[in-house]
């Protein structure tokens, strides 16, 4: 549907599925003569959320799986090409992560406090 200034909506009668969809616009007149279509738009529709990632931290007590370490870097694996990553050491604030490390500064952190999350750019 279009209105006066020519701008359109769309409105799909079944759920777009996952994938490319594209579109174009075309316009009636009173008289039944069809423009021609407009030129092409394309969409994309991601329902599907990105992988968890986890974190690893470097054991140096020589005894798996502590989670106690001298040594603040934090690994990240499981991110996917092209996903954006944010990390929280305290339960509440997100930082932006880069590469796939980052550092917790010496002390204890509560069950929870340090957590990732990955975005897909849908």
């Amino acid at each position: 549907m279009a209105d006066a200034n020519g701008a359109w909506t769309f409105t799909p009668e079944t759920e777009l599925a996952d994938g490319e969809h594209v579109f174009t616009v075309t316009a009636t007149d009173a008289a039944g003569n069809i423009s021609v279509p407009s030129a092409e738009f394309a969409l994309i529709v991601d329902t599907i959320a990105p992988a968890n990632p986890t974190l690893t931290l470097i054991s140096d007590t020589n005894i798996n799986d502590d989670g106690i370490t001298s040594n603040g870097e934090v690994t990240v694996s499981g991110l996917e090409d092209g996903e954006t990553w944010e990390y929280t050491v305290d339960g509440e604030t997100w930082l932006d992560g880069t590469g796939t490390t980052f550092s917790l500064d010496e002390g204890v952190y509560a069950d929870g406090d340090v957590q990732i999350r990955q975005t897909d750019v849908a």
